[in-house]
């Protein structure tokens, strides 16, 4: 997975050393710092150095490696920034970091491999100290994963770390890429173990790390206690707020349970006077309800009728118009020869002017007159022969339309009579549908207000109906209804329909 970084110029004052960078084992060489210092011109302080924000103090970075170039510009003040490439390193990409830095430059210094050893010890120690198995360890962290072969190995390993202080060469060895991929070699490894372990160093460093595992697992166990001591404080509190509920609760249920006595009380005592007045007054609203419903019923079927009616109409007119459509097409398609006068035959030039004549009053039969015609084919043939020259077919049926005021007049009416019935039918689907909808809507609301008189009688259900958040709804229904009344009322004028009296009693329509 790839880290995410900035490149940039950091003062010098702001970056610490790395914190497994252990001084005491390698220290800054001041000889070191001298030979950077001559070799480093102006401003070029070698290459860029890797960094990390401080986990604890804001503004404040720890550098993975470079400590030596770090020296230099303290030593000489100059320059006072340097360019870093800020990332969050974890632990093991520091001591990576700098295991291979110090592979690379001081290969062959034994304190910089030991730096290098010690580093990878702090990491190892560390987190054998907090796993309890070998799979515990691979969940702390994955690169451990395949580092011990067995249960049996991290046991073996974890016991020579907690009675000998130690950390062996070949767990260093497989944790920093084994065989092909270490930048140390066992060699190397078991030198920097040597030098550790004669200068109590490899002591000092596992005592460290068992402190601070000691540490966090104390404050761990303590903050466990404390999230214990909170829940255990809600769930009494829970407790104790689910008793006052409980009890709140039986003390309505009883409350309850005393009002519906008292109630049942007093229905008992009054239920004979009120039973009767309720069915008397169930019984005439049941008939009025009926005589209402019949005369609903009626109107319906009257509605009906008259949309059957119209549709009737309506197919009638369409199929007339269809007729006549067909006939006026048949009318046009028609093979019988028209009327030519034989005076008519000497007036062309030739036998192709006279069949292209012909041809053009055939399909054009309604435009060649009878009365006239020498005169009008006279006058016809000079006009065409002054323009065209040609007399064919196409020129005569033009200018025998050009010529034809009638046939144009008749033709602009037939298009408007045409518009006028597509206008009709647009306009009478859009009142079928309307009307249609509103015969709908009616025998819905009719059915709806009968339900809600009967739900109305009964005083409990008339206060939940009251209280239902669906009143507002209503009301703007209802005003909707009082804005289009006036409409309603006018469309009723306008069909000459109403209720009268002497049909329906105004008791139901009321």
């Amino acid at each position: 997975m790839s880290i995410k970084y900035e490149d940039r110029l950091l003062t010098v004052s702001r970056i610490e050393s790395n914190p497994f960078r252990d001084f005491d084992i390698y220290p800054i060489h001041p000889e070191r710092v001298e030979e950077l210092s001559v070799s480093y011109k102006d401003n070029d302080f070698g290459t860029i150095i890797p960094v990390r924000p401080h986990p604890t103090i804001r503004g404040v970075y720890q550098q993975a490696c470079g400590h030596h170039r770090i020296a230099v510009m303290r030593e000489t003040g100059k320059p006072l920034e340097i360019l870093c490439r800020i990332a969050d390193w974890s632990d093991t990409d520091m001591v990576s970091i700098m295991v291979r830095e110090n592979a690379n430059n001081y290969g062959n210094n034994p304190e910089a491999l030991s730096d290098s050893v010690a580093a990878v010890c702090k990491l190892l120690s560390y987190w054998m100290f907090l796993s309890d198995s070998k799979d515990h360890l691979s969940v702390i962290h994955e690169r451990c994963r395949d580092l011990l072969s067995s249960a049996k190995a991290f046991d073996t390993a974890k016991a020579q770390l907690v009675r000998d202080n130690q950390i062996g060469e070949p767990l260093i060895y497989a944790y920093l890429g084994g065989k092909g991929r270490s930048p140390l070699s066992r060699e190397a490894i078991k030198n920097a173990l040597a030098n550790l372990n004669s200068t109590g160093k490899m002591v000092e460093i596992v005592g460290t790390q068992r402190t601070r595992v000691e540490r966090e697992l104390e404050a761990e166990a303590e903050a466990e206690r404390k999230r214990a001591e909170i829940a255990a404080r809600k769930a009494k509190e829970a407790a104790e707020e689910l008793a006052r509920w409980e009890a709140a609760e039986a003390a309505r249920k009883e409350r309850r349970k005393q009002e519906l006595a008292e109630a049942k009380a007093m229905k008992e005592s009054l239920a004979k006077a009120q039973a009767e007045a309720r069915l008397a007054k169930e019984k005439a609203d049941a008939d009025r309800e009926k005589r209402r419903m019949e005369a609903l019923r009626k109107e319906q079927e009257r509605i009906k009728a008259e949309q059957e009616a119209l549709k009737t109409k309506r197919d009638a007119i369409e199929k007339r118009r269809e007729q006549a459509e067909k006939a006026r097409e048949n009318a046009e398609k028609s093979t019988v020869e028209p009327f030519i006068s034989k005076s008519a035959f000497g007036l062309f030039d030739n036998q192709n002017q006279f069949n292209a004549f012909r041809a053009a009053v055939a399909a054009n039969k309604h435009l060649f007159p009878v009365d006239g015609q020498p005169d009008y084919i006279r006058k016809m043939m000079q006009t065409i022969a002054s323009a065209e020259g040609d007399v064919s077919a196409k020129a005569i049926t033009a200018y025998m339309r050009e010529t034809d005021t009638k046939w144009q007049a008749r033709q602009r009416e037939m298009a408007q009579e045409r518009q006028r019935e597509l206008e009709r039918h647009s306009k009478q689907a859009k009142v079928d549908r309307v009307m249609e909808e509103m015969q709908t809507s009616i025998g819905r609301c009719s059915a709806m207000f009968a339900e809600l008189h009967q739900l109305l009688q009964d005083p409990e259900l008339a206060a939940m109906a009251h209280a239902h958040p669906y009143g507002m709804n209503m009301r703007s229904y209802i005003e909707g209804l009082e804005r289009v009344l006036p409409d309603l009322k006018r469309l009723i004028k306008l069909q000459s329909r109403s209720f009268e009296p002497a049909v329906i009693d105004s008791s139901v329509i009321n």
